[in-house]
């Protein structure tokens, strides 16, 4: 007896390990199309972050600030967008949602990398400035509407027992597009120089977004609509009008608005601060080559974290562990933070912002799309999600602007 213990223990693990990766694989080949599309999103908003330099001088005469200004363009946009594609995904379909931003994003970013600039030859900069503005609002509208309906679509279509670690795959998917465009950009930089990066070198990585792009918008022409939007949403409240939804979220669900805005931002801050902010506001000795790959190493250790969290979201509760990354970040953010501003070594800003900020961008972006969508009824999530998130995330940047 006392040895059928040990083996019997032995046997339950390895169906529990086959359970689990038959899951993964089986949702892995569900949801790609949305996982690569949303990946999408984040490689976008990282390359223009690590190109400002080049935005700038080639569309706002050098500022700095006036390039920041059309960044803010896309945040600004960003709620509008939840609110119209939330409202089409929990009417019409999560599937029809996630074609028409992943449409709007493609455009978007392909279209920045074609823009007429100041070494464009001929008079076209105005022509040039007036189309980004137009792309910059467009990938927020379509950015702003995309996140609500992943998340719900990638919630209800998870099996229960591995729902943290299906939704941390958004997560994945950021940390791996940032890491990507960094390193990108660090490539580039150090193959072409500053001079051809000025003139052309920052456009491929926008025009190459193409590729995958059409690739994703195939997958989700593939994809099913998920069962729990069929029968809570069609069936039952199918009838529901537009403005009764809305009204029935700000009514019913202000605390649970209120809690997802707040944790949105909380978290947004630890992905925008550190490998963007923090780099060229105090590492400000760093070279450009040094700063990508500082950025870089933050985004692969949030890259190797994140599953961790998933996995702990899985057994203990997503509050939970969204609850100790709350602590890690209230207890690390602000004495890493000062240390830098008193040592800019490259050692420091490896140790700082890649490994002390990259495992706070892991933990706490692992959880918080899974956190904020079970925070509204199916009926609801893709416009609760989609208007908490965003604003978070528009008060997040906003804060960092005034900063």
């Amino acid at each position: 007896m006392w040895l059928n213990l040990p083996i019997s223990a032995f046997y339950n693990f390895r169906s529990n390990v086959d359970c689990i990766r038959k899951d993964s694989l089986q949702f892995l080949r569900l949801t790609w199309p949305l996982l690569l599309g949303n990946t999408l999103e984040w490689y976008e908003f990282g390359v223009y972050s690590y190109v400002e330099t080049e935005i700038a001088d080639n569309f706002f005469e050098g500022s700095s600030m006036g390039a920041w200004l059309g960044y803010a363009v896309t945040f600004v946009a960003r709620p509008l967008g939840g609110i119209i594609l939330g409202v089409i995904a929990d009417h019409c379909g999560r599937k029809l949602s996630v074609n028409l931003s992943l449409a709007g994003m493609i455009l978007a970013t392909v279209g920045q990398g074609c823009l007429p600039g100041k070494y464009f030859g001929g008079d076209f900069q105005l022509v040039g400035f007036v189309l980004l503005m137009i792309c910059r609002a467009l990938q927020g509208l379509s950015a702003g509407g995309e996140i609500g309906a992943v998340s719900a679509y990638l919630m209800e279509v998870s099996p229960v027992r591995t729902i943290g670690m299906a939704v941390c795959m958004i997560s994945v998917g950021s940390q791996i597009a940032w890491a990507f465009a960094s390193a990108m950009l660090a490539l580039l930089n150090q193959a072409l120089g500053k001079e051809l990066m000025l003139v052309w070198g920052w456009r491929i990585p926008f025009i190459v977004s193409a590729v995958p792009g059409v690739v994703a918008m195939w997958g989700r022409n593939q994809i099913q609509e998920t069962e729990a939007f069929v029968s809570e949403v069609r069936d039952n409240e199918g009838q529901q009008r537009v403005c009764q939804s809305l009204l029935e979220l700000l009514i019913h669900y202000p605390v649970a608005l209120l809690i997802g805005i707040g944790s949105v931002c909380a978290t947004a801050t630890m992905w925008f601060a550190p490998p963007f902010w923090t780099i060229s506001a105090v590492l400000q000795d760093l070279g450009a080559s040094d700063a990508l790959w500082v950025g870089n190493s933050c985004q692969l250790v949030g890259l190797a974290v994140t599953p961790l969290a998933g996995w702990l979201a899985d057994r203990y509760g997503v509050a939970w562990t969204t609850f100790v990354g709350a602590i890690y970040v209230t207890l690390v953010g602000f004495p890493v933070y000062m240390w830098l501003t008193l040592d800019s070594s490259r050692s420091a800003a490896y140790l700082g912002v890649g490994l002390f900020f990259g495992i706070a961008q892991g933990f706490n972006g692992a959880t918080i799309y899974l956190f904020c969508a079970e925070l509204f009824p199916a009926r609801l999530r893709c416009q609760g999600m989609a208007l908490s998130y965003n604003i978070g995330m528009d008060l997040s940047a906003l804060r960092q602007f005034r900063g």
